[in-house]
Parts: C-alpha cells; sequence; structure tokens
C-alpha cells in the first residue's frame, strides 16, 4: 500500500528519485479536468492545479477505501466505485484544512528533498532516527528552513509526524 499521496497541477514538473535502499513505489494518476468537475463540484475552491502541491499521509479510512479499490480490481465496476468512494474521501480530507495554500511557495528541489528526508521517518520500528540537524543535511537544507518546509509540506514537525506514523502503526 502507499504511504501517501501527491496532487499536483499541470503546471509543476514533479522528478522523483528514490533512495536506493528504499522499499517504495511510485505510482501516478492523471485526471482529466471534465472528471473532476463531473464528481467534484467544488474541487477547484480548494486546489488551484496551477500552482499548488498537496500532499496527504494515507490514514487509515483513506487506506482502507484505497485497499477496497484495489481487492476488487478484477470486478471492473466495484473496482471504479471504490476509486470514487477514495478519490471523494481524499477531496473531503484536503478541503477540510487550510495548508494547502502554503504548498505554492516551496520549490520543487525543496519539495524533492523534503520527501527523501522523510523516507527516514517513516519506518515506525526504527530505533536509530536522524536528529534535526541531519535530516536537515540530507534535505540541503538549514534547520530554520527545513523545519519550516517540512511542516508546510506534511502538515507537522519532523517529528511529530513520526508519531503520527508510529501510532497509526500501532494502531
Amino acid at each position: 500500500m502507499p504511504i501517501g499521496l501527491l496532487l499536483y497541477g499541470t503546471s509543476l514538473e514533479i522528478d522523483t528519485k528514490l533512495p536506493v535502499n528504499a522499499e517504495m513505489e511510485l505510482v501516478s494518476v492523471h485526471f482529466h479536468r471534465s472528471f473532476l468537475n463531473t464528481y467534484f463540484k467544488d474541487w477547484q475552491n480548494s486546489i488551484d492545479i496551477n500552482k499548488n502541491l498537496v500532499y496527504e499521509d494515507l490514514d487509515y479510512q483513506l487506506e482502507y477505501a484505497l485497499y477496497k479499490a484495489l481487492s476488487t480490481i478484477r470486478n471492473k465496476i466495484e473496482c471504479h466505485a471504490n476509486v470514487l468512494h477514495f478519490m471523494y474521501l481524499f477531496f473531503e480530507k484536503i478541503s477540510s484544512h487550510s495548508r494547502i495554500k502554503q504548498h505554492e511557495h516551496l520549490h520543487s528541489e525543496d519539495v524533492k528533498n523534503l520527501f527523501k528526508t522523510s523516507v527516514h521517518l517513516r519506518n515506525p520500528l526504527a530505533t536509530n532516527t536522524p536528529t534535526i540537524q541531519e535530516l536537515a543535511i540530507i534535505a540541503n537544507m538549514g534547520v530554520t528552513k527545513f523545519k519550516t518546509s517540512f511542516k508546510q509540506l506534511f502538515g507537522s514537525a519532523p517529528f511529530q509526524y513520526r508519531n503520527k506514523i508510529r501510532m497509526e502503526f500501532a494502531r
């Protein structure tokens, strides 16, 4: 299962290189504007597709909805219904908070580096978590910029983010 979702507009270019030892996959899904207009009438009030970048971790509800969609892949109608339900939950989640607008000030290189650092915080069983200074070096940023940018992208400070992942894992 994926660990999060990255939604970005057509004018943004995302170049992702995954670390060699990271066990993860990247999937890109493209939606036509007419599809979004048909099913999600107010999506443009929440997302400026020409500027914004939105990242959401999969919480239990989103993960379960995605799991249902993937497990019904052989039944096209049921799978499509489950995908639409998943998208509904996703759009509801991103429209319910205001941090969406904060991403437009992040440089794409900074975003890429922040995702590199998040890999070090995602393993809930890891015993040796890098310090803030080490994470900032990995992100190629100063400590203050790293902490501010990380919170803009992920919605919480680095160690709060790690604790959230650990609590989800424990649950």
